[in-house]
């Protein structure tokens, strides 16, 4: 593929019943699936991407998700910024992308989890989901 966007197939994922899981337990299993994401990263405001063995540190509560790497201050999406949700099979996996009105391009989500299998990237986006939803 010429350009990485090209290569992109949205994988549909069905939420709907994300408003059902508890928030102590989506937090819990974001706590434990979001660090076997391969690369994680953000384009807000540039685009960095971080291998997993870069990130020194995840924090996830009800309230957001937050990753630190050697360096930087911490990257963090609070959930009810996020606008809307999406799985893409890219070239090696499976991307899970997170949209934000902070990222002014529609088309370029705000923060990025690469998963090598399509299961965890889709659970990973339920997860989330559950956890932006207006309770």
């Amino acid at each position: 593929c010429a350009a990485l966007a090209a290569c992109r197939q949205p994988v549909p994922v069905d939420t709907s019943q994300a408003r059902f899981i508890p928030v102590p337990v989506a937090v819990d299993h974001l706590k434990e699936l979001l660090p076997t994401a391969e690369v994680v990263g953000s384009t807000v405001p540039v685009k960095v991407l971080f291998e997993a063995k870069e990130v020194q540190e995840w924090k996830v509560d009800a309230a957001a998700i937050e990753f630190r790497v050697a360096s930087r201050a911490p990257f963090r999406i609070a959930f009810p910024e996020i606008t809307s949700t999406r799985v893409d099979k890219i070239l090696g996996g499976f991307q899970v992308r997170l949209f934000t009105d902070a990222q002014p391009d529609p088309k370029k989500h705000h923060f990025g989890f690469n998963f090598h299998d399509e299961a965890p990237a889709c659970r990973a986006i339920e997860l989330i989901d559950a956890l932006r939803v207006k309770r």
